[in-house]
């Protein structure tokens, strides 16, 4: 992926639930891809990734205490969570966004359609 935005042959990329610039070997290229990626979201419980650098969009993350349900570990080890708290703000399980930003997406397009066709 990060050799298709270095590349420019992806255009955007939604890194949620790692830091790429923690976990990848060569994390020069890595920045180097994101620095040339037209659009970045990145999805992120706390306010420190390097990541959060290169965002064009953040979306706030609830942490694994501050939501219900399952969880699969690097081990690949599946595990029940209950909620302990509630998430601050704005904050919400990484799934939720996936069903709130699609709709947004939707209007959005169907404006612009409707605009178009007005002129």
């Amino acid at each position: 992926m990060f050799d298709a935005l270095e590349k420019g042959d992806l255009k955007a990329i939604w890194i949620m639930g790692t830091n790429p610039l923690v976990s990848l070997p060569d994390v020069r290229r890595a920045e180097a891809a994101l620095a040339k990626a037209p659009f970045v979201v990145v999805q992120e419980v706390s306010s420190k990734p390097e990541t959060l650098h290169y965002a064009d969009l953040i979306l706030p993350a609830a942490a694994w205490a501050e939501k219900e349900g399952t969880m699969t570990n690097a081990e690949r080890r599946i595990t029940y969570l209950s909620k302990v708290t509630d998430a601050p703000g704005e904050a919400r399980g990484m799934w939720r966004f996936f069903v709130i930003l699609p709709k947004g997406w939707i209007i959005m397009v169907l404006i612009l359609k409707t605009v178009k066709k007005c002129f």
